[in-house]
This record gives structure tokens, sequence and C-alpha cells, in this order.
């Protein structure tokens, strides 16, 4: 199950906006001030699904389609790729820093 990621140290809940937002790969918790890593690894296995999915529907559109219209393709496409945006902060998960792992 997807959820939001939580800071290492103070359990510390992040919203999905604040998630969305974060830039770089290290971030000080806004809670207990401690830093941690951010760890995107995960943002793979959403963009691997969704173009799976992708996929197959193209696939079925065009070999079901008798007369071929790409605008319910390119819609589904479109819909497909502001998914995988929408999943992303739930991939994220914070990591704390090399030298204060539990």
């Amino acid at each position: 199950m997807l959820k939001l990621p939580v800071c290492p140290y103070c359990n510390t809940v992040y919203r999905y906006k604040e998630v969305y937002l974060l830039k770089g790969s290290e971030y000080n918790c806004y809670h207990c001030k401690k830093k941690f890593r951010i760890s995107r690894i995960g943002r793979i296995i959403p963009i691997i699904i969704i173009a799976a999915v992708l996929v197959g529907v193209n696939l079925f559109i065009f070999h079901t389609s008798k007369d071929l219209n790409l605008v319910p393709v390119v819609i589904i496409d479109v819909l497909g790729i502001m998914a995988a945006f929408v999943m992303f902060p739930l991939t994220v998960r914070f990591i704390p820093e090399k030298n204060d792992r539990r």
C-alpha cells in the first residue's frame, strides 16, 4: 500500500503537497530539524506499471479498432501520464543520514 512518507526520526507525516514540492536529495525535518535523505528509487515502479497498462490499452485499441482514431489513444496516454505524476509523492521515502542510522 502506498502512503505518504514520514520523518525517520520523529515520525512526522508529510502532506502530499509538501512531498510534491521537495527539491534535492537532502532535507531537514520541519518538526525535529534533523537532516535526512530523500529516496526516489520507488518512483520507477509506478512508471513501469503505468507504461505497461498504457501499452496494453493502446494495443487493445489498435487491435480492435477498424477505423483507427488516435484521439482516444492520446487521451488515454495523457491520463496515464497524469496518473504517474499524481503517484510520485506516494513513492518517496525518507532515509536517515548515513551517520545517524538507527
